[in-house]
């Protein structure tokens, strides 16, 4: 039997397709723990009554207490000999979850890492693992299993929720992560389990439906952020100290929290009075800036440039701009960059190919390539120091 964890909080909207891309795969002999993490907007009664339809069921209903704890309550009910996640605002297709444990037979692994579907709207693409499919060592991947070596590309993608597991090697790692831990939930079970596994399968398996949505949690900051990346930090140098890598993983550590702080706290790294977005080689205050890219990153940004007023942001472009603005963001296309007066223009997007595309269209468009920003050279360097300089 397979255990299917479902945390669940405030997700409503997303929640029936969710439950019911569960219950309508090809394994049907799955033990499905919905954790309703004290939710306020109907979740509750949703996950009630899809229990009293279905035996295969098991509904938590816990207060609030955040992902991580969410996540334990659910593997203390899991029944199963393996588990899986599904957050409750994503979806699966229907041979997912047989896709993954005929893998974990066919190659007698611990674990098996998949690769996902991100959407936006309409519009999805392929997110891979960064070490090509195989079976593994954890010794012969370790090198680069955080960070590959590129801005910024996991060697396994840290997400649980592409992961099957045995319950046993899960289960003390899960219950042993630190609750207050909320950039890096998933790396602080996920790693650890690696380094604890015998074999290791990435396979070519794509069926995960990621949903990005106004809601999402991982646009959520807190305001406690950098304290709570200090508590992750520490929690994975010990996991590191445990298995005698500590030196071979703290640049891959510092890379792994540069790329957090990125997505959820950018503002942390502008230390100087007369620039913004030190990320991007400094932008002086005062300018006008386009944003291009609404995606988590061009999100964060558009949202601590309207709120500091240290620069004007003259507009905000995105390829899938209708997407963005049936979410209510005021992203206009690409093309309306002609109509504007600006300094420069930030490409919002980690992705050095996808940004150095994105480079070349608004060089077709009339844009001047040095008006053109992206992360500088000295930011992406791989920086052992990292750490000291932001969180000491």
């Amino acid at each position: 039997m397979i255990s299917v964890i479902v945390p669940i909080y405030n997700i409503k909207t997303y929640l029936r397709k969710c439950i019911e891309s569960i219950l309508n795969q090809t394994m049907q002999d799955l033990d499905i723990v919905l954790v309703d993490d004290g939710s306020t907007d109907g979740c509750y009664e949703i996950c009630d009554e899809f229990s009293e339809m279905d035996d295969r069921i098991i509904v938590i209903h816990k207060e609030n207490g955040g992902l991580v704890s969410a996540r334990k309550a659910g593997i203390r009910s899991a029944k199963g000999s393996l588990i899986t996640w599904v957050d409750g605002d994503d979806w699966i297709e229907p041979d997912y979850i047989e896709k993954m444990h005929e893998a974990m037979i066919k190659t007698d692994a611990d674990i098996v890492a998949a690769d996902l579907f991100f959407d936006i709207g309409n519009n999805s693409k392929v997110v891979r693992n960064g070490i090509a499919y195989g079976c593994y060592a954890p010794v012969d991947i370790v090198g680069n299993m955080l960070y590959s070596g590129t801005f910024y590309e996991y060697g396994i993608n840290p997400h649980i929720y592409t992961k099957i597991m045995k319950k046993e090697l899960i289960c003390p790692r899960q219950l042993e992560v630190d609750e207050r831990i909320i950039a890096g939930e998933d790396a602080a079970v996920v790693y650890p389990c690696i380094l604890a596994a015998k074999k290791v399968s990435i396979a070519d398996i794509c069926g995960y439906h990621y949903i990005q949505h106004p809601g999402a949690i991982t646009k959520t900051t807190s305001p406690d952020e950098l304290f709570r990346n200090q508590i992750f930090i520490e929690y994975m140098r010990n996991v590191f100290i445990k298995y005698n890598i500590s030196d071979m993983m703290e640049i891959q550590l510092n890379q792994y929290i540069k790329y957090y702080m990125i997505l959820r706290n950018i503002q942390a790294f502008d230390t100087e009075k007369d620039k913004v977005l030190i990320p991007y080689g400094g932008v002086p205050v005062g300018s006008n800036v386009v944003l291009y890219g609404a995606g988590g990153v061009g999100q964060q940004i558009y949202k601590y440039l309207y709120g500091n007023n240290k620069v004007e942001i003259t507009g905000w472009l995105d390829k899938n701009f209708e997407e963005y603005q049936q979410q209510k963001y005021d992203v206009k296309m690409p093309e309306d960059i002609v109509k504007w007066d600006y300094d420069f223009v930030l490409i919002a997007n980690t992705d050095s190919k996808v940004s150095n595309t994105i480079k070349n269209d608004l060089i077709a468009l009339g844009v001047e390539q040095e008006k053109i920003l992206w992360f500088s050279e000295n930011f992406l360097e791989p920086d052992k120091e990292f750490e000291i300089k932001f969180f000491k």
